[in-house]
């Protein structure tokens, strides 16, 4: 078993993580979790509710949905490339060339 230690936000999601010594709030919230607990891979998934952890797969779906979109975003330098080419052909076409 592991002890760790938490604070809650106003939704009783695991906030800021989860520490193995004590966060010196006074809201702190103290559990042993097995050593394998997803909890502690994971933490910001799980939910305080009744004295246990519960995890909250629905919030899960949305942070992974989240993540999905950022890294499908293309980067800047991809954005000013494809400009770069798309202007290229239209001054191209522009001088009558393709």
């Amino acid at each position: 078993m592991v002890k760790i230690h938490f604070n809650i936000d106003e939704n009783n999601r695991i906030r800021d993580g989860w520490s193995s010594t004590s966060t010196r709030n006074q809201n702190e919230i103290v559990l042993h979790v097995a050593e394998d607990h997803e909890v502690l891979t994971n933490a910001e998934v799980f939910k305080y509710e009744n004295g246990e952890l519960v995890k909250d797969v629905e919030y899960q779906q949305q942070l992974l949905k989240q993540q999905q979109e950022i890294d499908n975003k293309p980067s800047p330098d991809k954005v000013n490339a494809i400009a770069t080419l798309e202007l290229a052909e239209t001054v191209a076409e522009m001088k009558g060339g393709n």
